[in-house]
C-alpha cells in the first residue's frame, strides 16, 4: 500500500484549521498604535504583540459563540474597556491564557494565531542563563516577554484601542462581516463529526502543520504589491492596513490581507500531503537493489538485511513503518546499506525519497559523493547542503583528482538544480525561492535524494524558526529520514535530532539511525520520540499503521543479524540491550583487531609530553613497517595522538618535536589537526591525510607520494621515521583513517571506541602487541591534582561528567581509566593488554564503569526530553525547549582573517559589524608565523603563505585564473574562527591559532 501523511479526515481538518486561523491571525493589527507604526515606516517593537491582541479578540468570540459582527464589536470593547483586557496588562497580571492544553481545535487554532510569529516565552533571558532553566510545571506559559513587555502603571492605554470611528465605514463593515461569515462556515467544518480516539498527539499535528502553512501563507502574502491585485479597484475606503511598503507607504488592506493568508494557509497544508515530487527511479531503485546479483562476502549481509525488512514489510498487509537501527561495524558498507533497508522499506510503487543527515560537513560531502558513484545517482538525484562554500568548492577538486569521481562540470555545488529539473517542479515548489536568490528552497524541498548536515535539518523539528521551519519540516513529510551516528552529538544537541525524528515519524517515514556504538540510553530515546510521532500520525484512529523496530548488523554470522522486536520480546530497551550484547558476544571470539594498554599516569605531571614520546616509541617499535631510502631499510609508521581540547594539543606538539626520543637515529614528524587552525590549512591536512590514510588492501605504504617523498628527505643514518598527527576529536566522526596506533586521552566511552576504529581500520590485521595505549588520567585531572580545590569535573568540554549542587562530580567520580574501563561484572587484571571494542559498552560480560557512567549522565541531561515528549505534549508551543537544547553551543565565535603579505609578514584582520565601510578590522599589519626549529620536525603543516597558494592553485584549476570565484573562496579559505577571544591578535603558529591571553 502506497505511504500517506495524513488520513482524509486529518488533512481536511488542518486545512480548515490553517484556513481558520489565517483568517483571525493578524486582527490585532487594529489598533491605533500599530496602523500608527506602519506610517513611521520605522523598526519598533511592540509592547503587545499584534499577534496576542489577535489572540485574545478571538478567544473572546469563541467564548461566547459569537464569530459576528456584534460579537467582534463586543470583543473590541471588553480589551479596551474589560478588567481582563488592557487593564489586566496595566496591572502587571499576565496570568490569562488562551488555552491550557492542546486538545480540541479552539484551543489549537488560538494556538496558531498567538504563535505565527513567535512561541511562548518563560522569559527574555537567553545564553547560558537560559539553559539553566527548569520546565515550566503547566501545560503553556503565559505570554510573558515574547507577546509582552513591561508597561508602567502610567501607560497610555488609548494606542492600544482601535481608531475612532474605525467601524462607521459601511464598505469596511461589510468587508469584516464577510470575514466573519467564512470564519464561522469553517467552525461548523471543523466540530468533528465523530470523536476523535486521541485527541492531544492529533491537534498537536494538526497545530504544527497548520501553523507552519499558516507562517508560509503570511510570509508569501505580505510580498505582494497590492496595487499590482485584481481587487485593488474595489478598495476605495479602507480603515486598516496589514502592512506597508518603503517609507511607510501602506500596502495592503487588512481585511484583504486576512482573506489571502486564509485561502493560502488552507491550501498551503495540501502540500504537506501527498504530493508528485521527484522521487529515484525504476532503473535506480534496482541498482541499490542489486539487481539480484550476490553482494560480495564482505558485503552479504547487506543482502540479509534488507531481504528481511522486505519480507517483513511483505508479512503484513497495509502500510508499514520502520525504525532501523544499523550497527554495523567499521568498514562493513553502512553508507550504501543504509540505503538499500530504506528501499527495502518501500513497494515497488511508493515513491522512494531519501533524506540523510550528518554531524560534520566532510562527512556529508564524501557521503553525497558515494552516493553519486555507488548507486548511479546524477545531478538531477542528488542534492547536499553543508552551508559552507569553500568546502564544497574544494571537495570538487578532490573530485577530481580520482580517476573513477565525477568531473566538474557533471554536477555543480549543490545538485538539483539544472534548469530541466527546476521546470519538472510543482508551481508551488518552485514558488518556495526568494526572487534572484537562486533556487536553493526548490531544491532542498524537492531532490529526491537530500544529503546535508544536521544544522539544516533540525529546524523541521523547531518552530521558533518560522520560515526555515517550514521549509525543512516539508522536506521530512515527503522522504524517509537517515540520522548517521546519531552518538556522535552531545546530549544537547541529540534532542535538536530527537525531535526530528518525531516529526519523521509524526508522517509515519521511516527512519534508519547508522551507528555501532548507540548506547541503550540513546537508542530508547530515539525510539520514544518516533514512537510520540507515530502516535501523532494514526491518532484520528482511522489511519491503520504498523510499525517494525528492527537490529541489523553485519555480527552475528556470515550474513549479519536481522533482529525483529516482537511483543513477547519485552520492552524495548530491554530488546535492545539483549540484542547488542548478543551481537558483541558473537563478536568477542573474531581475532583482535585493537589491542590495548592503559598507561599509569605520569609522575611528575610535568613529564606528560616525554610520557608520550615513550609511548609512541613502544608502539612504533610494535607496528612499524619496513620502507626503501637510499638503499636501506627505514621502519615507518604513522599514529595518531588524541587530545581532548585544542590548547593542550597546541601546547604538546611543539613539546613534542624538542624531546628526545629513544634511538638517536629517529626522525619524527608532527601534523596538528583541529578545528583552531586557518581554514585552508586545515583543508590541505585532510586532504593530505585522506589520500595516505586509504589502506584497503594493505598497499606498499613506502611507495605512495606522500610517505616517498619524507623518505627521500630522511638524513643517510635515519633508521626510524614516526609520523603522528595530533588531533582533537574531530578526528573521531567521519574520517576514513586508518593508524597504525593510537594514543588517547579519555574523555567518554564514546569517544574512545569512535578512536580506535581508526586504529588497524582497513586492514583489520589481527594484532598480538598493543596498539591502542590509554592514559590513566586525562590533562584535566592531572591539573586537578596539583590544587588543594574540591575535585572538579575533568570528562567535561568534551564529556558527560556531571555535578551535584556544590559542583562536586556526581557521575565519573574515578577518574582513572583502571577503574573506569574495568569490567562491571568481572575482576580483570586492568594492567594486562585487552580488547578495545564496543563490547565494553554492549556485552553484558566486558561492558565497563565507563560506559555504565557515561548513561547515567546522559539520563540525567535528557530529563527535559522525557517532560517534552511525554509529560506535556503541548509545551512545544512554548520556545524554552528549543532555546534551552540547540543542536550547538550557541557561545559567539570572533572571526579573523589573515592576508599574506611580503617579507613572509602577515595582516591579520578581525570582522567586526558596522565598522564603517568594512567590517574587517585591521588589528596587526606585521605579524609573523611562529616556526620550530628545526623545521623538518612539522608534517603536512605548509606555511600560511605556501598554503595559500596551494590553495589559489586549486582554485584556478577550477575556476580560472583571476575569476571571482577564486578571490572570493580565498578570503573565506583565510578565516578562522576563536571563541571569546581577547582584542589583542592572536599569534599564528605552525601548530594552529594560539589565543593571546
Amino acid at each position: 500500500m502506497q505511504h500517506t501523511n495524513f488520513s482524509d479526515l486529518a488533512l481536511a481538518s488542518t486545512r480548515w484549521l490553517a484556513g481558520f486561523s489565517g483568517l483571525f491571525h493578524d486582527v490585532g493589527k487594529l489598533t491605533r498604535h500599530f496602523q500608527g507604526k506602519l506610517k513611521r515606516a520605522a523598526p519598533e517593537r511592540d509592547a503587545i504583540s499584534h499577534e496576542w491582541i489577535s489572540t485574545w479578540i478571538l478567544a473572546h468570540m469563541l467564548r461566547r459563540h459569537a464569530l459576528d459582527w456584534d460579537g467582534f464589536l463586543a470583543a473590541w470593547h471588553d480589551w479596551e474597556h474589560g478588567p481582563e483586557g488592557i487593564d489586566a496588562l496595566a496591572r502587571h497580571d499576565h496570568s490569562w491564557r488562551p488555552f491550557e492544553t492542546l486538545d480540541g481545535f479552539q484551543s489549537t487554532a488560538l494556538m496558531v494565531v498567538a504563535t505565527h510569529h513567535r512561541l511562548f516565552s518563560v522569559d527574555d533571558r537567553r545564553g547560558e542563563g537560559f539553559k539553566n532553566i527548569t520546565p515550566p510545571s503547566t501545560g503553556v506559559l503565559s505570554p510573558h516577554r515574547n507577546h509582552v513587555g513591561v508597561f508602567p502603571l502610567t501607560m497610555e492605554k488609548t494606542v492600544w484601542q482601535c481608531p475612532e470611528k474605525w467601524s462607521h465605514a459601511k464598505a469596511e463593515t461589510a468587508r469584516w462581516g464577510a470575514l466573519l461569515q467564512q470564519g464561522r462556515v469553517l467552525l461548523e467544518k471543523l466540530e468533528p463529526k465523530s470523536p476523535i480516539a486521541n485527541p492531544v498527539p492529533y491537534w498537536h499535528k494538526a497545530g504544527l502543520i497548520a501553523r507552519a502553512a499558516m507562517v508560509l501563507a503570511d510570509h508569501h502574502v505580505s510580498g505582494r504589491d497590492f496595487l499590482q491585485e485584481p481587487a485593488a479597484s474595489g478598495y476605495k475606503s479602507v480603515q486598516a492596513y496589514a502592512n506597508s511598503v518603503a517609507k511607510g507607504k501602506l500596502n495592503q488592506p487588512l481585511t484583504w490581507h486576512l482573506e489571502q493568508v486564509g485561502g493560502s494557509a488552507a491550501t498551503y497544508v495540501d502540500f504537506f500531503g501527498p504530493q508528485p515530487l521527484p522521487c529515484l527511479s525504476k532503473e535506480i531503485r534496482e541498482v541499490i537493489h542489486g539487481n539480484g546479483t550476490p553482494a560480495p562476502t564482505r558485503f552479504a549481509w547487506q543482502d540479509s538485511a534488507s531481504d528481511f525488512i522486505r519480507q517483513t514489510r511483505l508479512a503484513h498487509a497495509g502500510t508499514s513503518a520502520f525504525l532501523i537501527f544499523n550497527v554495523a561495524s567499521t568498514g562493513a558498507g553502512k553508507t550504501r546499506a543504509n540505503v538499500r533497508v530504506l528501499e527495502a522499506c518501500r513497494t515497488p510503487d511508493d515513491p522512494l525519497r531519501v533524506t540523510a543527515g550528518f554531524n560534520l560537513k566532510t562527512l556529508t560531502l564524501q557521503t553525497a559523493s558515494a552516493y553519486r558513484k555507488e548507486l548511479g545517482l546524477t545531478q538531477d538525484d542528488c542534492a547536499c547542503v553543508i552551508g559552507d562554500p569553500l568546502a564544497r568548492a574544494l571537495h570538487l577538486h578532490q573530485q577530481q583528482d580520482e580517476d573513477d569521481g565525477p568531473a566538474l562540470d557533471t554536477f555543480n555545488s549543490s545538485g538539483c538544480d539544472s534548469d530541466a529539473f527546476l521546470k519538472s517542479l510543482p508551481d508551488w515548489v518552485r514558488a518556495l525561492d526568494k526572487p534572484d536568490a537562486g533556487h536553493a528552497n526548490a531544491t532542498l524541498v524537492a531532490a529526491p535524494v537530500l544529503v546535508a548536515t544536521m544544522d539544516y535539518l533540525v529546524a523541521a523539528g523547531d518552530p521558533t524558526q518560522q520560515a526555515h521551519h517550514t521549509q525543512a519540516l516539508l522536506r521530512i513529510a515527503h522522504s524517509d529520514l537517515l540520522i548517521d551516528e546519531a552518538d556522535s552529538y552531545d546530549p544537547n544537541g541529540l534532542v535538536a535530532v530527537l525531535r526530528v525524528v518525531q516529526m519523521a515519524g509524526m508522517f509515519g517515514r521511516n527512519v534508519v539511525v547508522s551507528t555501532a556504538t548507540l548506547s541503550p540510553v540513546l537508542a530508547e530515546q530515539i525510539e520514544r520520540a518516533w514512537q510520540r510521532g507515530i502516535a501523532m500520525h494514526i491518532a484520528d484512529g482511522t489511519m491503520p499503521l504498523k510499525t517494525h523496530t528492527v537490529l541489523v548488523s553485519n555480527l552475528g554470522s556470515a550474513t549479519g543479524s536481522q533482529v525483529l522486536h516482537k511483543p513477547d520480546s519485552g520492552q524495548f530497551g530491554q530488546w535492545y540491550r539483549a540484542g547488542m550484547g548478543d551481537l558483541y558476544r558473537l563478536a568477542a571470539s573474531a581475532p583482535t583487531h585493537r589491542l590495548c594498554e592503559i598507561i599509569c599516569a605520569p609522575k611528575p605531571p610535568e613529564t606528560l609530553a616525554q610520557q608520550i614520546v615513550n609511548i609512541c616509541w613502544d608502539a612504533h617499535a610494535s607496528h612499524a613497517w619496513s620502507a626503501q631510502a637510499r638503499g636501506r631499510t627505514v621502519q615507518v609508521s604513522i599514529g595518531i595522538v588524541r587530545f581532548a581540547n585544542v590548547d593542550p594539543l597546541l601546547a604538546k606538539a611543539t613539546q613534542l618535536t624538542q624531546q628526545k626520543w629513544p634511538e638517536k637515529n629517529t626522525v619524527v614528524k608532527i601534523c596538528t589537526y583541529h578545528a583552531r587552525d586557518i581554514a585552508m590549512r586545515r583543508y590541505l591536512k585532510e586532504q593530505a591525510l585522506d589520500q595516505l590514510l586509504k589502506r584497503h588492501n594493505d598497499p606498499d605504504m613506502g611507495q605512495h607520494p606522500l610517505i616517498a617523498k619524507e623518505l627521500v628527505q630522511l638524513p643517510e643514518q635515519t633508521k626510524h621515521l614516526i609520523l603522528i598527527v595530533l588531533a582533537s576529536p574531530v578526528e573521531e566522526i567521519g574520517r576514513d583513517h586508518d593508524f597504525d596506533w593510537a594514543v588517547i586521552e579519555p574523555s567518554s566511552m564514546h569517544a574512545i571506541i569512535q578512536l580506535v576504529g581508526r586504529v588497524n581500520r582497513h586492514r583489520l590485521v589481527p594484532v598480538f602487541k598493543p596498539n591502542v595505549f590509554v592514559l590513566e588520567k586525562n590533562i584535566k585531572q592531572l591539573e586537578n591534582e596539583n590544587k588543594s580545590e574540591p575535585p572538579r569535573p575533568c570528562f567535561v568540554r568534551p564529556g558527560l561528567q556531571q555535578v551535584d549542587s556544590q559542583g562536586k562530580p556526581s557521575t565519573h567520580r574515578q577518574p582513572s581509566s583502571f577503574s573506569l574501563l574495568h569490567p562491571v561484572k568481572s575482576n580483570s587484571d586492568m594492567t594486562q593488554p585487552f580488547a578495545l571494542d564496543a563490547g565494553l559498552v554492549f556485552d553484558p560480560q566486558r561492558r565497563c564503569h565507563f560506559a555504565e557512567e557515561d548513561d547515567k549522565a546522559i539520563t540525567q541531561l535528557l530529563r527535559d526530553a522525557d517532560v517534552f515528549f511525554d509529560s506535556q505534549p503541548a509545551q512545544w508551543a512554548c520556545d524554552w525547549f528549543y532555546v534551552k537544547h540547540p543542536l550547538r553551543d550557541r557561545q559567539r565565535n570572533d572571526t579573523w582573517r589573515i592576508e599574506p603579505l611580503i617579507n613572509d609578514k602577515l595582516k591579520l584582520e578581525k570582522y567586526e559589524r558596522n565598522q564603517g565601510y568594512s567590517p574587517w578590522v585591521e588589528k596587526c599589519a606585521n605579524a609573523t608565523e611562529y616556526r620550530t626549529e628545526p623545521e623538518y620536525g612539522q608534517w603536512l603543516c605548509p606555511t600560511a603563505h605556501e598554503a595559500d597558494r596551494q590553495l589559489r592553485t586549486q582554485l584556478e584549476s577550477i575556476h580560472g585564473a583571476g575569476s571571482p570565484p577564486v578571490l572570493s573562496f580565498l578570503q573565506i579559505g583565510r578565516q578562522f574562527s576563536l571563541k571569546n577571544a581577547a582584542e589583542h591578535p592572536p599569534s599564528v603558529q605552525w601548530s594552529g591559532i594560539v589565543v593571546n591571553r
